[in-house]
Formats: C-alpha cells, structure tokens, sequence
C-alpha cells in the first residue's frame, strides 16, 4: 500500500525544470570609434520563473599581447528579473571598438546565468575597421578643394 501511494505521488509530482534559450542580434560591420548596437535575448523554457545575470568579457591577443581593453561593451541593464515560462525578453548595449581589430579577431563572450544555476555562454567574433567614407566632408568641401586647387595651380602657372 505505501509503495502504491509513494508511485502515485511521484506521478503527480510536476516535473521542476529551469532552462533558458539566449541568442544575440548585431547587424553590419564594426567601425573603429562608432558605437555598434546588439539585443540580447532571454526565452524562458524551463517552468519556473527565473531572473538572469549577463556578464560581457572582450577578448583580444595578438602577437602574445592582451589587446582586450581596446573593446569596449557598455551594457546598461545586465539583469533580467522575474522571466516567466514561455515569456521572452530582451536586453539591449552597445559595443565599441577604440582601434582596428585585426583578422583572425577578437571575441565578445556573454555569460547568461539564471538564479537557479543554469548558465549559458554566446558570443560575438569583433573585427574592425576605420572608417573609408569621409561623412563629414560634404559636397560644399568638395566644391570648395576643387576651387582651392585650382586657384593653387592657376597661381603656379601665371608665375
């Protein structure tokens, strides 16, 4: 009779489960000085309501030296509180490169912890490049070189 009742209420015991989905969105290149935008996001799949912790750690080496400092994450919000199951949310920062990021790269690697000890780990590979297009010289600069050069050089040619 007791191993009867000790099944039956193992049955109907529900199922703990705590369990969470992430993944990041970032679109476009990565330009040396401009801030680049990302969207973290938390799916809860588990059937407890959970909250989560989000560590950023860059990391850069090249040729032996740690060039980790030269990436810079700012993530303004790096906790995600009372998530519900099946509810998903999101969090969002900004990158920022100080100087060019040469292949093979860096790394951005985020840390998402739940309070109930379920850890997850994605990541971002970080290249960067200056910028080629010059968006503060306008076609007002343009016009005005082209009227210096050849002021310049009619200049040159009278003499």
């Amino acid at each position: 009779m007791k191993f009867r009742l000790i099944i039956l209420i193992i049955l109907f015991i529900p199922i703990v489960k705590a369990d969470f989905e992430s993944w990041i969105f970032r679109g476009g290149a990565f330009i040396v000085g401009k801030p680049a935008p990302f969207i973290i996001y938390i799916n809860n799949t588990g059937n407890l309501k959970d909250s989560y912790t989000i560590t950023a750690t860059p990391t850069y080496i090249k040729n032996g030296q740690d060039l980790s400092h030269l990436i810079k994450v700012h993530l303004p919000s790096n906790r995600i509180e009372g998530l519900n199951p099946g509810e998903i949310r999101e969090t969002q920062g900004v990158i920022l490169t100080v100087f060019k990021i040469e292949e093979p790269g860096g790394t951005l690697k985020f840390e998402i912890k739940s309070d109930s000890g379920v850890t997850h780990e994605i990541s971002i590979p970080i290249t960067s490049s200056f910028s080629i297009a010059l968006s503060e010289f306008k076609i007002i600069g343009l016009i005005q070189l082209i009227f210096l050069i050849l002021i310049i050089s009619y200049t040159l040619h009278i003499s």
